[in-house]
């Protein structure tokens, strides 16, 4: 929403939905009004709990939701992928993918240069970047945008 971020959870033995708790985060007032930023808004599950991301003016913003106790945590930051590097055009953005695996959750992205990702491990609660690729630049014809 425009103050909130919202969650639903569809429950299959009522079949109806119900309201999870809302965090003021991610909202028109921090600017997320935005294509180049809420269109990057993702979410990933592990292990129960909801991952929210996205990208934001100067880094990647992440979430989570403790669905048991009904309690969101904000996570670190990662200076990654900012509008100074050249990630507010959408030829950029939105290539921007969410994944989990085990207990990390990765950000994937191609710059004009290289493919970028970076990794968030939960146990530790830190983020570390991964070596780029420069297999996808703009040089060797990677620079048109696809729908998607």
């Amino acid at each position: 929403g425009a103050k909130v971020l919202h969650l639903a959870a569809f429950d299959i033995d009522t079949n109806k939905w119900n309201r999870l708790g809302g965090m003021q985060v991610l909202n028109d007032d921090q600017g997320w009004s935005q294509p180049k930023y809420y269109e990057t808004i993702q979410i990933v599950t592990v292990e129960g709990d909801i991952f929210v991301v996205g990208r934001g003016t100067n880094h990647i913003h992440l979430f989570s939701f403790n669905v048991a106790q009904q309690t969101w945590t904000s996570r670190p930051f990662l200076y990654f992928m900012s509008d100074s590097s050249g990630w507010s055009e959408p030829e950029y953005y939105r290539t921007i993918r969410v994944a989990s695996i085990g207990r990390k959750i990765f950000v994937f992205g191609r710059g004009a240069k290289v493919l970028h990702l970076a990794a968030f491990d939960i146990d530790r609660n830190d983020w570390e970047l991964v070596k780029a690729s420069n297999t996808s630049a703009n040089e060797k014809g990677w620079d048109h945008t696809v729908a998607i």
